[in-house]
């Protein structure tokens, strides 16, 4: 799903919303994503649209359009939600993947390869390694 598919975007208080130009409505409710829970009313109003989905600069967030309507879980999902330390989008920069591409993967909307995933998972306990020598 890309951006020119979507009607509106709206903030409520416990989520954000999106519907589609032909009527179909999502929503993700900012519980699930620790960066938003804990963000201000205000740093949740501030989000920016990019083709493939939505990026809060104020908290570091992204979230994929395809993730609102696709709801399937993947291992590099599995592996960044149940690490709530891990800031998705730090990790896909250290990676020099595209931010929007890394919400896919967790998402489930987009597979990586294995070799992919080995260097994902390669990266974390390299960021693992680095906080144990502090």
């Amino acid at each position: 799903m890309t951006l020119n598919e979507i009607e509106r975007i709206w903030v409520d208080d416990e989520s954000i919303n999106i519907e589609t130009k032909d009527g179909k409505k999502a929503k993700e409710k900012f519980c699930d994503y620790r960066r938003l829970q804990n963000a201000t009313n205000e740093q949740r109003q501030n989000y920016k649209t990019n083709d493939l989905g939505l990026h809060w600069p104020d908290v570091d967030e992204d979230l994929s359009f395809d993730g609102f309507f696709n709801k399937r879980t993947s291992e590099i999902a599995e592996l960044i939600k149940g690490n709530p330390i891990i800031n998705a989008s730090a990790l896909a920069r250290r990676l020099g993947i595209p931010q929007p591409l890394f919400a896919a993967y967790i998402s489930g909307n987009k597979r990586p390869s294995l070799e992919r995933i080995k260097a994902i998972k390669e990266e974390i306990r390299k960021v693992g390694r680095e906080l144990a020598g502090i």
